[in-house]
């Protein structure tokens, strides 16, 4: 056994435990048929021989146990000792039946036991000669003892049958010797098999692993084209599936462009390749695909067709690249203006020449907020071509979306044409001498107008003027001075005006402005439209200095009013009669068009007048309305009200002489009264403070904070004691300078109150970020508490939203017990109204509040 392997030496030992079963089972059988025969006549010594034949058959099953329990770790020579024992006793215990059993019962007799020892001979041959020293020991012991008994036996017939076994010993080692070397002969080819399949496993899963790797698409196809495998790359570049791919036949394919380059390999027996470049559009996964696919026949050892294999490239990329190619040659090389790619995606600029690149670092270096909104429009897909600025240079670029991502910009230098074209669209639209614009732009502007008037409910004015004298002028001094006068009224004009106000000049002398967003009914917006008529003929009035003379000129104007849906050249011919009716009645006038608001304008203007001397005469006066801690019922404040009694009007309300008072600017001179006689008469109540309101034209003025700080520092106000109120829109013009103001106030004592709130524009910002106390909830909201759910809603609203922000809220207009129980009932702090009284004088006030001690 040395000389084999030792993995052979083990196969053969693993064949001979194999056989034990089989074995044993063989040798209790035919030990069971000579016990049967030989039992009568031998009787005891029978059961004898039959008990020995059975304890060797239960060892050669014990050690077969035993070695299939022990299998990897026991030794080979120990395997081979143990069953060559089993073997050895076997062979003995039978050949010790001979002398038992032979000799003794006739030939017959003898005859079966000779034919069972050749028969347990030969399947020792068949089942031991995997080891072969086992098998030929067991032959020899067995048939060797048979043929010794049968030779020395005196009978011929038995020595003959001696001569027999002998020979037939000898075939069966012969046999023995050739079946062994056939089993270890087919146990190597075996274990080279195996070794060759473990091999070729090996060498088949990398050639996968490399077909799957490849980095380009691979798949066979047989000659009926069935798809019979493909690699994971071709899967990837398909978005599809084995599953789905392995089968398929390609004959069923809906985009036909690639047919031809799979039929060729196999219509033409494989003598002609395929090829195919460009889209395709995939059945299994319904995507499209940019490809360069060849094809190639498949033949076996005899040079048979037996299919054809295919190759696939992803050329995405390269049609890509050679596309940037064409266009850097193209647009970029060879064009001398500036050309560039753009990324929308990231704003970058991927590819542009020199011309380009001057313009993007110079742009973006100095303003770089102009030039991401150049690319902004590039990218927002509304424009073909931009125009852009840099220097003294205005380029046209001309935009071209070459996919989702990505723009072509060319540009080319359109600086003559756009000054040409500039300076005809200014002098379509503006005056060349005055640069005030002309009737077109005015035209525009009134339209506008119109719109805004509507959607704001306010009042539009056109203000036609026209020189009285400056004809004389022109022709006297000579046309470069009528020129150089113009030029100069028209400045005053401008500077006189707000912004948002348009002067025009229609030709000539004559010049047109336009009020817009005048707010309040129609007379008020005569009344101020006739203001400002007043301050253009007091600047007109003011000399001229041309060539070391003073000219003196006076002006007639004419106002029409406006709202939506007027004609412009109406309008223009109504300013126009009215501006004739001013001339007419003895120049340097001003007339409405309309008598009826011209009269009602006369009576404003001279109620202005009055307001002006109403502090010096002491017709002004306080009255205080107390407010009330609902939940205690305490009057813990009070709001001062200012009231203006006229000598011949009686009462004015402060409806109509505030607004007077903020368009002439005496609104700054009442503003301090009210605030010295609060501070005067406030310091006898016992109160928390008294709210006092300020005007938001009051409080935007430049001086307010300074005005407040000297009342302060002269103690002439404390303003501990001083709740001031705003209305909503003081917060809306300027929010910054507005906070900052009130910062300021706040910090000197003063407290804020937001009056009216719900009736303008309610912005929640400015109660997050300002240093507001109260809320004042209008009377408007109060009054329907009970009658309309609605203003109930609001109220609770307002009140729900001060208490958010930790503010209380003030009820204007109390009058009913309804009303105060609505209130009390969903958190109001404090109310006001005639349910508690009516504001009152000074000394009416400190009565009411020392009988309610």
């Amino acid at each position: 056994m040395d000389r084999y392997e030792p993995q052979v030496r083990r196969d053969l030992v693993d064949m001979v435990y194999d056989s034990i079963p089989f074995s044993i089972i063989v040798n209790i059988m035919a030990g069971l048929v000579v016990l049967v025969v030989y039992w009568p006549k031998s009787g005891k010594n029978a059961v004898i021989w039959y008990g020995m034949i059975v304890a060797a058959m239960l060892y050669r099953l014990g050690i077969y146990l035993y070695y299939k329990s022990h299998q990897d770790e026991m030794p080979v020579v120990r395997a081979e000792v143990l069953q060559w024992i089993g073997m050895f006793a076997s062979a003995v215990i039978w050949v010790s039946g001979l002398w038992y059993f032979l000799g003794k019962h006739g030939i017959a007799y003898d005859f079966l036991m000779a034919f069972v020892m050749g028969g347990m001979a030969s399947g020792s041959i068949s089942t031991l000669s995997s080891e072969r020293i086992t098998a030929i020991t067991y032959v020899l012991i067995t048939l060797g003892g048979t043929a010794l008994w049968l030779l020395i036996s005196p009978r011929a017939i038995e020595v003959m049958m001696g001569v027999m076994v002998l020979i037939y010993l000898a075939f069966l080692v012969s046999s023995s010797s050739r079946i062994h070397r056939t089993i270890v002969d087919a146990l190597v080819l075996r274990r080279e098999n195996e070794h060759w399949i473990r091999a070729l496993k090996a060498h088949r899963a990398e050639i996968e692993l490399i077909f799957d790797n490849v980095p380009v698409g691979v798949f066979f196809y047989d000659k009926d084209f069935n798809i019979v495998n493909v690699n994971q790359h071709f899967v990837q570049l398909f978005g599809s599936s084995r599953e789905k791919l392995i089968g398929f036949n390609l004959e069923r394919l809906k985009d036909r462009r690639i047919i031809p380059a799979i039929r060729m390999p196999i219509d033409y027996n494989g003598l002609e390749d395929g090829y195919y470049e460009g889209a395709y559009h995939t059945t299994t996964s319904d995507i499209d695909v940019y490809i360069r696919i060849k094809t190639t026949a498949l033949k076996d050892s005899k040079n048979r067709l037996v299919g054809a294999i295919g190759i696939v490239e992803d050329i995405s990329q390269e049609l890509e690249h050679k596309r940037q190619i064409e266009s850097f040659a193209q647009f970029y090389i060879q064009n001398p203006n500036p050309v560039m790619q753009l990324s929308c995606y990231s704003h970058a600029i991927l590819i542009e020449n020199d011309a380009a690149r001057l313009i993007h670092v110079g742009l973006e270096k100095k303003e770089p907020e102009r030039w991401e909104g150049f690319l902004e429009k590039v990218c927002s897909g509304e424009h073909k071509s931009i125009d852009l600025r840099y220097e003294e240079t205005v380029y046209q670029f001309d935009i071209v979306a070459l996919d989702e991502e990505r723009v072509n910009l060319y540009g080319r230098n359109v600086t003559k044409e756009r000054i040409a074209r500039e300076r005809a669209d200014y002098l379509a639209y503006y005056d060349e001498l005055t640069g005030l614009p002309r009737r077109k732009l005015l035209f525009e502007h009134v339209k506008i107008a119109m719109l805004r008037a509507e959607r704001n409910g306010t009042t539009n004015a056109l203000l036609f003027l026209d020189l009285d004298n400056f004809k004389q002028i022109n022709d006297s001094m000579g046309h470069d001075v009528g020129d150089y006068l113009l030029q100069q009224l028209a400045k005053r004009l401008t500077n006189l005006m707000r912004t948002g106000d348009i002067v025009a000049r229609l030709g000539g002398d004559e010049f047109v402005i336009l009020l817009s967003d005048i707010e309040g009914d129609a007379e008020e917006a005569a009344m101020k439209s006739e203001i400002v008529a007043r301050k253009i003929r007091e600047e007109v009035a003011r000399p001229f200095a041309i060539k070391g003379r003073k000219l003196h000129f006076s002006v007639s104007i004419g106002i029409t009013l406006f709202t939506y849906d007027r004609d412009f050249f109406d309008l223009l011919k109504e300013a126009d009669v009215a501006m004739y009716e001013a001339k007419s009645a003895g120049k340097n006038g001003v007339r409405l068009f309309d008598s009826k608001l011209e009269k009602s304008t006369v009576r404003k203007t001279e109620l202005m007048q009055d307001l002006h001397n109403a502090i010096e005469r002491n017709q002004l006066t306080l009255l205080y309305q107390p407010q009330i801690e609902i939940s205690t019922g305490k009057c813990v404040g009070a709001e001062a009200l200012l009231r203006w009694e006229h000598p011949k009007r009686g009462l004015v309300s402060p409806g109509i002489f505030i607004p007077l008072a903020e368009e002439s600017g005496l609104i700054h001179e009442l503003g301090q009264w009210v605030l010295r006689r609060v501070a005067q008469e406030s310091a006898q109540l016992p109160l928390d403070y008294i709210a006092v309101n300020v005007s938001i034209k009051e409080f935007v003025r430049s001086d307010f904070i300074e005005m407040v700080k000297t009342m302060a520092k002269k103690g002439e106000i404390d303003p501990s004691r001083i709740e001031l109120e705003m209305t909503e829109s003081v917060f809306i013009e300027n929010f910054k300078e507005t906070n900052d103001k009130l910062q300021e106030l706040r910090r000197m004592g003063f407290r804020f109150s937001i009056d009216d709130f719900g009736t303008g524009y309610s912005s929640l910002a400015y109660l997050k970020n300002l240093s507001i106390k109260t809320l004042k909830i209008d009377r408007g909201f109060v009054e329907d508490i009970g009658i309309n759910p609605n203003d109930e809603v609001l109220t609770r609203t307002i009140i729900d939203i001060a208490a958010h922000f930790g503010m209380k809220t003030v009820a204007e207009g109390v009058e009913n017990e309804t009303q105060l129980a609505f209130l009390k009932k969903f958190g109001c702090d404090l109310a006001q109204g005639y349910y508690f009284s009516k504001p009152m004088s000074i000394d009416s006030f400190m009565k009411w509040l020392g009988e309610r001690v």
